[in-house]
């Protein structure tokens, strides 16, 4: 399958505004972190904001995806009121962070938290085609919420070190600790159900963007995963740069709860590449995400 880099922008900017919201909401829920609020209420807002752009850049005719929009079972509407309702928070949000000097009261913490969750279950359910059996299964939205979970730990912890704010630094770097190892668990299962995929009713794909290709095997294809053209994608890019990289930087924290030197480099170098890796997996999705629909 054609690879769709601005639907992959924009599954990855989702997903790290909805992790930054979520997990601001929490530490706002446990009276914390009030020196970041306002900067990652910021951060989130302009992802969210670059990824619906480049779901918009995706369309080629802008105008007519307003008859789409008309069907709830759509996933674009369905990702677009996910949208609006965490837009809708984010300005609820705004409004008590002014309001109240940094302190939100905790309802709308939970506002936050519940949203942002609620978006990036939404756009990784919109994902699930019965007609492309790498995408149907529920491994793929878990990977989009353990995803949010990864790129907002890290943004928190980051932004705690940047703004010296002490009560947030160690658990922005505990979370991160944990989200990258419920990655790991999620991406290896989901690794196996990949390579265990029937393609029976897919058979030979051919890939009408390209008359001229030869007749792409999908279940051949998905081995590759481990030891084939997409294992550097895979163990490189997936599990060592965008899992073990950021698992190593949180532990590397846990051993200078003492000294902050280096922390704000640690969430850094450990956020890029947890956005690495998340766009490396989008690339192996695409490639093996072949369709059922050209023997209908």
């Amino acid at each position: 399958m054609e690879i769709q880099w601005p639907l992959i922008i924009f599954t990855l900017f989702v997903a790290l505004a909805g992790g930054i919201f979520c997990l601001q909401g929490v530490l706002a829920f446990q009276g914390k972190g009030q020196k970041i609020q306002m900067p990652a209420l910021i951060a989130a807002f302009i992802s969210v904001v670059i990824g619906g752009i480049a779901s918009f850049i995706h369309l080629e005719h802008w105008d007519r995806i307003f008859n789409g929009f008309g069907h709830l079972t759509s996933g674009i509407t369905q990702e677009l009121i996910g949208i609006v309702i965490v837009g809708i928070a984010m300005v609820v949000y705004f409004v008590m962070l002014r309001k109240n000097d940094g302190i939100v009261p905790k309802w709308t913490a939970v506002l936050a938290i519940v949203t942002s969750a609620l978006l990036v279950f939404l756009m990784g359910h919109s994902y699930l085609m019965p007609s492309r059996p790498v995408w149907d299964t529920l491994l793929l939205v878990l990977y989009y919420l353990a995803n949010a979970f990864l790129f907002g730990s890290l943004t928190i912890w980051m932004l705690a070190s940047a703004l010296k704010s002490d009560d947030s630094i160690s658990l922005g770097a505990k979370m991160s600790l944990i989200a990258s190892i419920v990655m790991a668990i999620i991406v290896a299962a989901y690794a196996i159900y990949i390579v265990n995929v029937d393609f029976s009713e897919v058979g030979y794909y051919f890939d009408p963007t390209s008359p001229t290709a030869g007749l792409t095997d999908p279940g051949a294809l998905a081995t590759t995963l481990f030891t084939g053209s997409l294992a550097t994608y895979f163990w490189l890019g997936v599990i060592v740069i965008g899992i073990v990289v950021p698992l190593l930087l949180a532990v590397l924290k846990k051993k200078e709860e003492s000294s902050n030197s280096g922390i704000t480099t640690f969430a850094g170098v450990g956020l890029v590449c947890a956005l690495v890796g998340g766009i490396c997996w989008r690339v192996i999705l695409y490639v093996l995400g072949a369709s059922v629909f050209i023997f209908f």
